[in-house]
């Protein structure tokens, strides 16, 4: 049973009195709760230390006030049994857990392990080698769960300029997981999660998923921490590191089981509950005077001496004295109850304190209610709780808050204006003048706020039913789901869209790589040629397919009939790892087994392989390991619908370039109108299910006949200045001609063998097919994914594809609703433009209903816009779930299903667990379609290449959907329109007729600035800047400029640090909080070589490769001083 003693010394542990007030607190309730103590609460061993840290943060406090404190101390000694005639001269650090100590940092306990005895020269040359030095160290303990969250700061000394030998850096890391597993008491087969991070580099921190403990240590550190510091070699620039180490003990024997359920609370249970924290006061309501006595007791903590405030505290005749004072001064009638307005009454009596009156429950918590969660990220969009359903509006309405009453025509409502400026604590007792409008508008902010929102969500509610028939926000949680559904239930065309079974086309999912590597092992010991799926179109015995087959003659000359399957674990319910549930539809494991007596019954020889067993082989069998050593596996491995989706083209390709006006030239921004919309429109898309082509098969139909989805390797040209296919690379989509200088990020030309510029990955046909226009060569074929056909909208006959009609209508409600266009002012001229946009666009609009109305045009472009999203949707996601009982999270940790990523305490009694899915487990959403996700994306980039590929080396910068581009008299301009996918002048959209750029400069994707001649006035420049996750304010206005960013593209400048006052963050324990923070700016193209100050070519490029090396670099710059 708990009490006030052991209470306040767990409260210490866990670091709740972290300065010399809330210590000194505790220390007097300690000398109160020792009186009453019974002889085992005086015995814990916590209590000498508490007692010594606590007497001298009292005397800091008191400051010589309390001439009875050393008498007190040493009674309290006493009471303990213990006796000390001195008083203390140094504080001690609070134990780090109940049990056993903490190893601490200091040189009275080496760490372990630690190597042999060295010799006295070894020592002279070990002195000097890097040492490591525990910098800090602290703990929490959660019992219920009986996890331990440690965290050390670590510092490695003496690196210099390169890091120590792996042997040493091994070492190190073995040290400092010993004294974690010491610490916490770890078994070799409780389960971790291990975190290291840079003190350079906090984002990028180097982290192992929950295993065994045994399954880490320091070599298996070091070949993680290998791979990060190739790519980023500051992460151990100053040698601090901070290790995070949860440890979570597994269940030994002997342990019991126990159901507890705590029913909903009401506040009275809680604060009974909560009575004994330290901040928490619930007086006696008996004289309807419990508001004024909490204030008292409130203004007696920050007014009277600590020994005083305590004898208050449980005087009630003193406290009703001063509550009924305080109800005198406030005029409030101390025989009612009090509400918002009386305690207004007694805020304003007392002008120089803030009342603040909360109710902090945190209740999801509180209450033990588990609920159900569903994350983008970081980012709650969903939440159930019982029968409620909380959902975030910003997933159906991607806008601002003031952009709302505009788009949904609510005429009578605004956004208020933040009045920050006045929100701070210097005008908390502001006593002058009235401040500004602008600085005291916080009130109608508030309601304006809360109405906006509220009457957005109902007009969106309100015509989405209206056009698809039910309500968006009670059957959907995005509006991408909601466009799903709206496309389900009125356009899907029947037997068009194929889902892909689990585990891929014909079973060949994810363990296809490694079966045909224990394939071609038994191959080598049999010494003849299995047929697999990679040698025979198809290998099937008695109508099954198997995953080998092969005849040869025995000694005695018999033929040996034999078949060989893989069992993946997962797939075929591993009977160790995978076994079968009374939930699941089918015993997959069962009916295996007999399939294969079925076989053995006929003849047949049956060699089987669990998966699991033979990743065990990979390791410790001695013939395995010398096989795969000696013939290293060169099989590509399967194609991967999900490998073919990229995104858009982002590039600058050049840095900077400086209009010559004497010549004529401009500077143009260009932008398709619906890019992704018109795709969904015009595209030609594939549909059902695809017959699988593997290489080397001669059933496969002509290159011209393609129409799916193919993995091949392809060597590209030299000399493409835009190339066409992307290859992902450094966690970066590029568009490179050479793989290794995109690997390796190199910036001089290009002299790589083609055996080192080619590369293997997953295209969409279209794009592979311009690609071979436009010179790259077809080197291998491994998988080809042949549809039985293909859709597109016909504009002669209206005959829809498959995603046309969707598109055609929300189109068509989209200009419906924005009226007519401003040139349409006749009859004549409007059947014209209905005429025209159906010839153009297949959109047929109803003159009837050509009428202005924001909220139906608001709704009708988020819905084409948002549409084809869902095809692409992962079904893999990190999951989170708040844990209440140690059961379930055992239970979650021997899930074989699932892989715990992170766990995060949230109190004593809740954990949070973040958790993902294996990647076997992954099956097709009845909403997901990849293979149109993945068209959707390259026809979108297709269109772009149209555009870029009629400027070329003219091209500045491109975005998805947008181009900027040098205009020259003599050269032609890329037309514009108004039509879907056509492009349309950016800049005199937004400046006005005439308006061109005469200066552009590019630090990279997303980070550019140009000048405007705004109506073509040379003399009217106006400045347009945009750099990713920087917002643009008067708390930066002055660093982030054009001549800025325009002096770190030209090198005369480093990187700026740009302040961001007012950035809000989400914690991990699920809180939003604003806090100072910064942003380092610098220009980064890694995607292209730069050749010059302004100029860059693809990695890879070089047109000169038929002249010497030696040449090579002379030529390209002699070209670019001609272009010069």
């Amino acid at each position: 049973m708990s009490s006030l003693v052991k209470d306040i010394l767990c409260e210490w542990e866990g670091g709740s009195f972290y300065n010399d007030q809330y210590l000194s607190e505790a220390y007097t309730q300690m000398l109160l709760a020792l009186m009453n103590a019974s002889p085992d609460d005086r015995t814990d061993p916590r209590i000498v230390p508490f007692l010594l840290v606590g007497f001298l943060a009292y005397q800091r406090v008191q400051e010589g006030a309390d001439p009875q404190a050393l008498l007190t101390f040493r009674m309290a000694l006493a009471m303990v049994g213990q006796g000390s005639p001195d008083p203390p001269n140094h504080p001690a650090a609070p134990p780090a857990q109940s049990g056993p100590p903490s190893p601490q940092p200091g040189p009275s306990r080496p760490p372990s392990p630690q190597p042999g005895d060295k010799r006295p020269l070894e020592e002279e040359e070990e002195a000097e080698q890097p040492t490591l030095e525990v910098l800090q160290s602290r703990e929490r303990h959660l019992k219920r769960f009986k996890t331990t969250f440690r965290e050390e700061v670590v510092q490695i000394k003496g690196l210099g300029e390169s890091l120590p030998s792996d042997q040493l850096m091994e070492e190190m890391f073995d040290t400092v997981l010993a004294r974690q597993r010491d610490a916490v008491q770890a078994k070799d087969d409780d389960r971790v999660i291990l975190e290291i991070e840079s003190s350079e580099n906090a984002d990028n921190a180097v982290w192992f998923s929950l295993r065994k403990t045994i399954q880490i240590n320091g070599r298996i550190v070091l070949d993680k921490l290998t791979r990060v510091l190739n790519s980023n070699q500051s992460f151990m620039a100053d040698g601090r590191l901070k290790i995070s180490y949860i440890h979570v003990k597994t269940p030994e024997a002997g342990g019991r089981r126990t159901n507890v359920v705590v029913p909903n609370e009401s506040m009275d249970q809680w604060l009974q509950r909560m009575i004994n924290r330290k901040a928490i006061y619930s007086p006696d309501n008996y004289d309807n005077m419990c508001l004024t006595r909490s204030v008292a007791v409130a203004m007696g903590y920050y007014t009277m001496n600590k020994l005083s405030f305590f004898r208050f505290k449980n005087n009630e005749g003193a406290q009703k004295k001063a509550a009924q004072k305080l109800c005198d001064d406030a005029q409030i009638d101390p025989t009612l109850p009090c509400g918002i307005d009386e305690i207004q009454k007694l805020q304003d009596s007392l002008p120089e304190h803030r009342l603040c009156v909360f109710t902090d429950k945190k209740e999801i918590i509180a209450r033990k209610l588990k609920p159900e969660l569903t994350l983008a990220g970081a980012k709650i969009i969903c939440m159930k709780v019982g029968n409620w359903k909380f959902i975030d509006s910003l997933s159906f309405m991607p806008m601002a808050l003031s952009a709302m009453p505009k788009a949904f025509g609510l005429t009578e409502l605004k956004k208020g204006y933040w009045p920050f400026l006045a929100n701070k604590p210097e005008y908390y007792n502001y006593e002058g003048p009235l401040l500004p409008k602008d600085l005291k508008e916080f009130v109608e902010y508030c309601i304006s706020d809360v109405t906006i929102l509220r009457e957005a969500c109902t007009a969106f509610r309100k015509i989405y039913q209206e056009v698809a028939g039910y309500d968006p926000m009670f059957n959907c949680i995005t509006l991408s789901s909601a466009c799903m559904s709206a496309f389900r239930r009125n356009f899907l065309q029947k037997d068009t869209i194929g889902i892909v079974p689990p585990g891929g086309y014909h079973g060949r999912g994810k363990q296809s790589h490694i079966a045909l590597q224990w394939l071609d092992f038994e191959a080598h010991k049999i010494g003849q040629v299995i047929k697999t799926i990679y040698t025979d179109r198809e290998v099937s015995v008695m109508g099954r397919h198997v995953d080998g087959y092969v005849e040869f003659k025995h000694d005695d000359g018999h033929t040996i009939k034999r078949i060989y399957q893989f069992h993946g674990c997962y797939w075929y319910q591993c009977p160790t790892h995978f076994p079968a549930t009374e939930g699941d539809s089918e015993n997959r494991y069962v009916n295996t087994q007999k399939i294969t007596e079925m076989f053995r019954e006929n003849g047949f020889e049956v060699i089987e392989k669990w998966e699991c067993d033979f990743k065990r082989e990979l390791t410790s069998d001695p013939a395995t390991k010398a096989f795969f050593e000696q013939h290293p596996t060169v099989r590509v491995t399967p194609l991967q619908l999900r490998d073919a989706l990229c995104g858009g083209r982002t590039s600058a390709l050049k840095w900077y370039h400086k209009a010559d006006l004497d010549k004529g030239e401009k500077i143009k921004m260009v932008d398709v109108i619906s890019e992704y919309p018109n795709a969904n429109l015009r595209g030609e898309f594939p549909y059902g299910h695809p017959q699988i082509f593997l290489e080397g098969d001669t059933n496969m139909p002509p290159f011209d006949q393609w129409n799916g989805v193919i993995k091949c390797t392809v060597l590209p040209p030299r000399e493409l200045y835009i190339p066409v296919l992307p290859l992902k690379s450094q966690g970066r989509l590029m568009f490179p001609l050479c793989r290794t200088c995109a690997e390796q990020g190199c910036t001089e030309i290009c002299r790589h063998t083609p055996e080192d510029r080619k590369f293997t990955d997953t295209w969409c046909i279209p794009e592979l097919k311009l690609a071979v226009q436009k010179g790259y060569m077809i080197l291998s074929v491994h998988e080809v994914y042949q549809y039985p056909g293909t859709k597109q909208y016909n504009p002669l006959t209206q005959e829809d594809g498959l995603l046309s009609g969707y598109i055609r209508c929300f189109m068509a409600l989209k200009m419906q609703a924005s009226g007519w266009p401003a040139d349409c002012t006749t009859d004549e001229l409007k059947a014209q433009f209905i005429k025209d946009t159906l010839k153009h666009d297949g959109v047929d609009l109803d003159p009837s209903k050509m009428e202005k109305n924001p909220a139906l045009r608001t709704l009708s472009k988020l819905m084409c816009n948002a549409f084809w999203g869902k095809f692409g949707e992962k079904t893999l996601r990190p999951k989170t779930e708040l844990i209440f009982q140690n059961e379930k999270l055992i239970s979650m940790m021997a899930d074989p299903k699932i892989t715990i990523t992170g766990l995060l305490p949230l109190s004593d009694e809740c954990i949070q667990v973040k958790w993902e899915p294996i990647s076997d487990t992954e099956e097709s959403l009845p909403t997901s379609s990849l293979i149109l996700a993945a068209f959707t994306t390259c026809l979108g980039r297709l269109q772009l290449y149209h555009y870029l590929d009629q400027v070329n080396e003219r091209a500045l910068y491109c975005d998805t959907d947008s181009v900027a581009y040098i205009s020259r008299p003599g050269e032609p301009d890329i037309p514009t329109g108004t039509h879907l996918g056509d492009l349309t002048d950016q800049v005199e959209e937004d400046h006005g007729p005439g308006s061109f750029i005469t200066e552009f400069v590019a630090g990279g994707p997303k980070n550019y600035a140009f000048k405007v001649a705004v109506g073509g006035d040379l003399s009217n420049i106006k400045v347009c800047i945009k750099v990713r996750g920087i917002s643009i304010n008067a708390s930066c206005d002055e660093l982030v400029t054009f001549d800025n960013l325009k002096a770190m593209v030209m090198g005369s400048r480093d990187k700026i640090t740009v302040p961001i006052p007012h950035q809000i963050a989400r914690l991990p324990t699920w809180q939003i909080v604003t806090r100072a923070s910064h942003k380092n700016w610098k220009p980064v193209n890694i995607k292209r070589r730069r050749v010059d100050v302004a100029n860059t070519v693809p990695h890879g490029f070089n047109a000169w490769d038929m002249a010497e090396e030696e040449d090579q670099d002379l030529l390209e710059a002699m070209e670019l001083l001609a272009d010069a």
